[in-house]
């Protein structure tokens, strides 16, 4: 068997397991704060990481047959930029007082970042996409009947992280998030991740890709050399089991009641109806430039009548102010990668009795604070040259980057937690990707 070949059936149980929660934990010195272990700091090798570490082992044996394709692939524009960002990274990494924890973020983001460049240029033929497509639709499912058992249960239905990494919880445990719907309190479902929050927003981000996979067909016009996309079903024998595994992650989506990822989605949606319309590219730069603004001011709205009363956006308004604090003081280099949590009670706007020791709600801020103003500037070169990407290649792959940055401008989890960080580089792969969608409907090997 080829070394390309193993990279695939690697990156296609990757796929599979990228919601799972299992890893070695190794709580040090630097993993307390004021004497409470924050999660944030505590080293970790997830198995994500080593799957990871197998898939580029094998792919680099393959690419070293050809130099000249392993300088193409790497030292391009993108690659360029990416490689800068990661070498800002290491300033950070020498400036932090937690240097066991900026250590371990910046290997895992390496890592990660790396996959983007597999996908762009490995995940382009017909059948290498169809099964990628079938292999998240049955790692969605299994997740979402967990997330509908959890439900029922009020609480963990293994209860044992040693089963599949499922945070053990029930309506006892101290810190458990609860809602209210119609006046009566219930757990929402956590799924693998830590907070109800992460979990919607990584179905937020599938669903939008399968819409896109499977609802819009693709027709390539030779003539015009662009893209044209018709709404229509996605017809095999296997149809029914796809729109019931959407319509699953839709109601686990639902159940979490989480504002923003119900905002991000319905942007989304809209967005992807409107993708054949003129103004649609001007539209969704639109969106992106008034969500960063919006998300960068909220601290300007902390004490509105209206929204004041909600934990959930005065605590992002807080964490807003308290980074803000510490890029003042630490603008070049930041406090050092994936420490921001240290310092957060040291810089705390408002105290109160409930310890909330939790990142910045914002990834552009976060690495910002963390890393410096080199390597938030870097960053944004990047999502700006995928931005660029898809103009060039797809259009229509706008709509799942601006889900991400979304859901970025109001949460942490695509930075700091290992499922959605995975997800996030690769979705900057897939929307580099040169006519994806010609690939999936043309293309046989």
């Amino acid at each position: 068997m080829s070394h390309k070949k193993i990279s695939q059936y690697i990156f296609l149980v990757l796929v599979f397991f990228l919601p799972l929660n299992i890893g070695k934990h190794y709580v040090v010195k630097d993993s307390y704060v004021y004497g409470l272990t924050v999660d944030y700091l505590i080293p970790v090798i997830y198995v994500q990481d080593l799957l990871v570490v197998l898939l580029l082992f094998f792919w680099f044996l393959e690419l070293v047959k050809d130099k000249d394709s392993f300088r193409s692939i790497f030292f391009d524009k993108y690659g360029q930029v990416l490689f800068l960002f990661l070498f800002s990274l290491i300033f950070s990494i020498i400036n932090s007082e937690r240097k066991m924890a900026s250590v371990t973020f910046f290997l895992r983001t390496f890592l990660y970042s790396l996959i983007t460049f597999y996908v762009r240029y490995e995940v382009s033929t017909k059948k290498f996409i169809k099964n990628i497509v079938c292999v998240s639709f049955v790692s969605i499912f299994l997740l979402s009947v967990l997330g509908v058992m959890q439900l029922i249960k009020q609480g963990s239905v293994f209860n044992n992280y040693l089963y599949f990494g499922e945070q053990p919880y029930n309506k006892q445990t101290r810190g458990i998030t609860s809602e209210y719907f119609f006046g009566s309190e219930f757990i929402p479902p956590y799924g693998l991740f830590r907070h109800p929050n992460t979990f919607s927003g990584y179905l937020t981000i599938f669903i939008v890709w399968f819409l896109m996979f499977l609802v819009l067909e693709v027709e390539f016009s030779n003539k015009k050399s662009k893209l044209i996309f018709k709404l229509s079903l996605y017809k095999n024998k296997y149809t029914g089991l796809y729109y019931l595994v959407l319509l699953l992650a839709l109601v686990n989506l639902l159940i979490t009641l989480s504002i923003v990822s119900y905002v991000c989605f319905i942007l989304s949606l809209f967005l992807l109806f409107m993708s054949k319309g003129k103004k649609f590219v001007g539209l969704v730069y639109l969106l992106i430039v008034v969500t960063l603004i919006f998300s960068l001011s909220l601290p300007v709205f902390r004490k509105s009548a209206l929204l004041s009363k909600y934990s959930s956006f005065y605590r992002r308004a807080d964490l807003l102010v308290s980074n803000y604090r510490i890029i003042k003081d630490n603008a070049l280099f930041g406090l050092g990668y994936g420490t921001s949590t240290s310092v957060i009670e040291d810089n705390k706007v408002i105290y109160t009795s409930v310890r909330f020791i939790q990142p910045v709600h914002n990834i552009f801020v976060l690495i910002l604070s963390e890393a410096g103003v080199f390597s938030a500037g870097l960053f944004l070169c990047l999502i700006y040259l995928t931005l660029k990407a898809c103009l060039r290649n797809n259009t229509l792959f706008l709509v799942p980057l601006f889900t991400l940055v979304f859901i970025g401008c109001f949460d942490h989890y695509l930075i700091t937690m290992h499922q959605t960080h995975l997800l996030f580089w690769i979705t900057l792969g897939l929307s580099l990707i040169h006519n994806p969608f010609y690939a999936y409907n043309t293309r046989d090997a």
